[in-house]
């Protein structure tokens, strides 16, 4: 995953609201944390290239996980101060506690079935200090049946020409990126393609998840004000481990 997009995703990533999210989760750990002298311990799972990682450094004692090497290697010039290691989410090789774990920019939408959805919030609630908060985002079935759906991105730079595709498939819940892209080399482009499924679950099927694995959840809007609900593009969850 990302192996081959990874060289371009920050381009044409650039209108993701990374430090917005770094505020909203600093106004949910300032509501829900026991404040310390310390820098508070966070876990990132799905770091990516590091952007989110390094406003959330800035703070927090940072460690973030991610299962791509190649985006892995981008983060690590953006964040000297977190240590990072390639890792599934599902079953982190870990035994260090955190205040704080989050997970954003829909990463828990590339689980493809309930059991690694589960598996991940069992492994946070095992890794997250009594008192400690989980906050995670997720895309909404809405979001991916009607914006996405059928739809196509072209996006024309000197140097790269990309075409991202769209289809879900609402049996299934499932919408694939077909990512085709030009990279110019020289006098010629170089072609690679990169295909992607993330997975649509309701709110219900995510609290009882949330809720199997110990956690007390409650679903936020987008706004970070709001009551979640399906028709947002994506809601926030916010889950505490009581102490």
């Amino acid at each position: 995953m990302y192996d081959e997009f990874a060289m371009i995703y920050d381009r044409f990533m650039s209108d993701i609201p990374y430090e917005e999210w770094a505020s909203y989760i600093d106004e949910v750990v300032r509501a829900n944390v026991v404040a310390s002298e310390d820098k508070l311990k966070l876990l990132e799972l799905g770091c990516g290239s590091g952007n989110l990682t390094s406003y959330l450094a800035k703070t927090y004692d940072v460690t973030g996980i991610d299962i791509s090497k190649k985006m892995l290697e981008m983060a690590k010039g953006k964040c000297i101060d977190a240590k990072l290691y390639e890792m599934d989410m599902r079953d982190m090789k870990l035994d260090e506690r955190f205040d704080v774990i989050v997970s954003f920019c829909d990463c828990m939408n590339y689980m493809p079935d309930k059991k690694g959805l589960f598996d991940t919030f069992a492994e946070s609630y095992r890794l997250l200090e009594d008192g400690g908060v989980f906050v995670f985002d997720m895309k909404t079935e809405c979001y991916f049946r009607y914006d996405l759906d059928n739809s196509t991105i072209v996006e024309d730079e000197d140097d790269v020409y990309l075409v991202w595709q769209n289809c879900y498939d609402s049996k299934k819940k499932e919408n694939q990126y077909m990512i085709d892209f030009f990279v110019k080399d020289g006098e010629k482009y170089e072609r690679y393609r990169e295909v992607q499924s993330q997975y649509a679950y309701t709110i219900a099927e995510v609290k009882e998840l949330l809720v199997k694995a110990g956690f007390e959840a409650e679903v936020v809007a987008e706004d970070g004000q709001s009551d979640g609900s399906e028709d947002e593009v994506r809601n926030f969850f916010v889950c505490r481990k009581k102490r």
